[in-house]
């Protein structure tokens, strides 16, 4: 017996009505004054066990129609075959040392090894990549499991849609993937290159600074940024806090910032082109 629901169970609560119903409509016989006895007669009772009988068995017959539809919400089923165990591994984890332990020992325990993707392929077949976690949910309750233990990676994205309760006989191990680095772009500097690298696991992702002797061809190189700086007199603090922010601005951007003394930018060809003029407010 599985039920895939077990939270509609509250709904039993509703056997009590027609109890209640059959309790409240019982009456008692009517008094009716006779003035003799002589001329009655006994009546045979069988008539009156009848209707009783009756009444119990509509009682009976009510209990057991809410008790069906209860039933029924809660996803009831009845395994008669021997009981089916799996195992639902996630393709991302291939390689993963502890994930695959873990597999391993359920597999001694004999739990089939399925993987998760449509159709939960087994391991000697070849899985497709699942974006919706969700819908594992959902193949697995139709599969009418006794149970199944799922591993995947502890990835917000692929729970994609409303949340869905998980049923009683499916439970849920995650393991954390391995970190990810990767390179953003490279600036290329007259004494040493600089490559901006991206950190990344299932928490955070967070970006650090190298620098390297040279850039790999594939990776995107962006072009310098000119500044040229113009300023009537008058304004000579203004314009020392503009030079302070793009000081400020290089310490923590990697990039090739060109700041000529000229007022105007002159002799930077292919390069882009950012003035700014200090004014102030009236």
């Amino acid at each position: 017996m599985i039920l895939a629901q077990p939270a509609y169970l509250w709904a039993l609560l509703a056997l009590s009505i027609p109890i209640a119903i059959h309790l409240l409509s019982r009456k008692e016989g009517r008094v009716i004054p006779m003035g003799s006895l002589r001329h009655l007669h006994e009546s045979a009772s069988q008539q009156f066990r009848g209707i009783k009988l009756n009444e119990l068995v509509l009682l009976a017959l009510r209990l057991w129609v809410l008790l069906l539809f209860v039933l029924l919400l809660a996803g009831f089923v009845v395994n008669t075959g021997e009981p089916k165990k799996w195992l639902v591994y996630d393709p991302i984890l291939i390689g993963h040392q502890e994930a695959n332990t873990f597999a391993d020992s359920l597999q001694a325990q004999g739990y089939e090894w399925h993987w998760m993707a449509t159709g939960f392929p087994t391991k000697d077949q070849s899985p497709e990549a699942l974006q919706n976690y969700w819908q594992v949910i959902n193949e697995l309750k139709a599969q009418r499991l006794s149970e199944a233990i799922v591993i995947s990676a502890s990835l917000l994205k692929n729970f994609n849609g409303a949340l869905q309760p998980l049923p009683h006989q499916i439970s849920w191990q995650t393991f954390e993937l391995p970190e990810h680095r990767f390179s953003t772009f490279g600036v290329k500097q007259s004494k040493y290159n600089i490559v901006r690298k991206g950190i990344s696991n299932s928490s955070h992702t967070r970006f650090v600074t190298d620098t390297v002797a040279a850039l790999p061809d594939t990776l995107r190189t962006g072009a310098p940024i000119q500044v040229a700086i113009q300023a009537d007199k008058g304004f000579e603090s203004e314009t020392r806090l503009v030079e302070a922010s793009l000081t400020a601005i290089k310490r923590h951007y990697p990039s090739k910032w060109l700041q000529p003394k000229s007022p105007r930018p002159i002799g930077y060809s292919g390069c882009r082109e950012k003035q700014f003029r200090p004014r102030r407010q009236m």
